[in-house]
């Protein structure tokens, strides 16, 4: 349910590092099944510059809208289109559906899988 090799903020966004400075991430499988259909995504536009606090991703569902902060600061150099154009692919698979590409300027505290699984269980 939570991949080993992934780090996970509390916000439920989950990290991939490709290298020291570039990370991909996206919505863990526990809020992709609280918030069920997707009808949006939006997100902070590729090249822009971001910072913690500032709103990173928004999801709009059947429920109501979701806006997850951001816990870095960096540059989005790539928005992955597949999930914005098909944003229910995540309930099928969203630890392959990375949402966001970013150059981070500091790596953020996150957590492990099992400190994760952890907060989730709680």
């Amino acid at each position: 349910m939570y991949p080993k090799e992934l780090k996970y903020h509390q916000c439920h966004i989950w990290v991939k590092f490709e290298d020291k400075k570039i990370i991909v991430l996206g919505l863990t499988e526990y809020v992709v099944k609280q918030m069920g259909k997707i009808l949006l995504i939006d997100t902070v536009q590729s090249g822009k510059k971001i910072s913690k606090k500032e709103n990173l991703i928004s999801v709009l569902t059947p429920k109501g809208k979701v806006d997850f902060k951001s816990f870095l600061t960096g540059q989005i150099l790539e928005v992955n289109n597949n999930v914005l154009e098909e944003p229910n692919i995540l309930l099928s698979d969203c630890y392959s559906n990375w949402i966001l590409k970013i150059k981070i300027t500091k790596i953020p505290r996150l957590m492990s899988y099992k400190k994760y699984k952890e907060l989730v269980n709680a």
